[in-house]
């Protein structure tokens, strides 16, 4: 992230990514503001800002996992 890529060429790019799907659904990939690209290079260029976003995510993640219902359920075939 500190350091820009290669560059490409325009024969090389495949597509462009305007949405994932997940089981639960699709979400569109939400376009990049001016705030957005700010912090992006925020993140960039500070490995211990970065360092404490991830930790912030991961943390997160957690804990909106462990407050999911992810019961196993029995299933007939039949």
């Amino acid at each position: 992230m500190p350091e820009a890529d290669a560059p490409v060429l325009p024969e090389e790019l495949l597509g462009k990514v305007v949405a994932t799907e997940f089981s639960a659904g699709r979400v569109a990939v939400p376009a990049c503001s001016r705030l957005r690209r700010q912090i992006g290079l925020m993140l960039a260029h500070s490995d211990r800002l970065r360092s404490l976003a991830l930790r912030w995510h991961a943390w997160r993640f957690r804990s909106s996992n462990a407050n999911s219902d992810l019961s196993v359920q029995e299933v007939s075939l039949g």
